[in-house]
């Protein structure tokens, strides 16, 4: 039996199974298996999602077109003509989301998606988490009581609230 030597550059074993490096993620699309892979495009530096032949390790489509910088969590996917479907693959793996805002190019609009941890964690890319709701009772119809710092109940006034417009 073969003795597995420790690698120091890469701090694995040779001859072992790294359970450092993640499966990647695949999807099918178009009746054809691909792996996701976010590069970033050389000119801005702005974040690319591929498709790439898990054989051949060739990329084989771009999701995202490259109009506007954007933080590195933010894409605009490509969804029409040869790309057609490629958006909703996506979203049902739940690598990305709609955000609601959308770019127009010649004729085409584009729908911007933020990537999700499932994909961005894999490349380091900072997802900024959800804002907390403010713990405010915007209901201004009627006066709220508070617990004020003595335990005793107070009255609020409509003017104790920020304005929600």
């Amino acid at each position: 039996m073969q003795e597995d030597t420790f690698d120091k550059d890469t701090e694995t074993f040779e001859g072992s199974k790294s359970e450092a490096e993640p499966k990647p993620i695949t999807v099918t699309w178009n009746k054809k298996e691909f792996e996701v892979v976010i590069t970033e495009y050389v000119d801005n530096k702005t974040t690319c999602i591929v498709l790439l032949n898990p054989k051949t390790s060739t990329v084989e489509a771009k999701a995202t077109v490259n109009l506007a910088r954007l933080p590195d969590h933010l894409v605009y996917i490509k969804d029409y003509s040869e790309n057609r479907g490629i958006a909703e693959v996506l979203r049902s793996h739940r690598l990305i989301s709609r955000t609601g805002e959308t770019i127009r190019n010649g004729s085409e609009e584009f729908e911007q998606h933020e990537i999700l941890p499932k994909l961005g964690s894999r490349y380091n890319i900072a997802i900024p988490e959800e804002p907390e709701a403010p713990a405010v009772d915007y209901d201004l119809g009627q006066a709220t009581k508070l617990e004020d710092a003595g335990g005793e109940a107070a009255v609020a006034e409509e003017s104790d609230y920020p304005d929600p417009e």
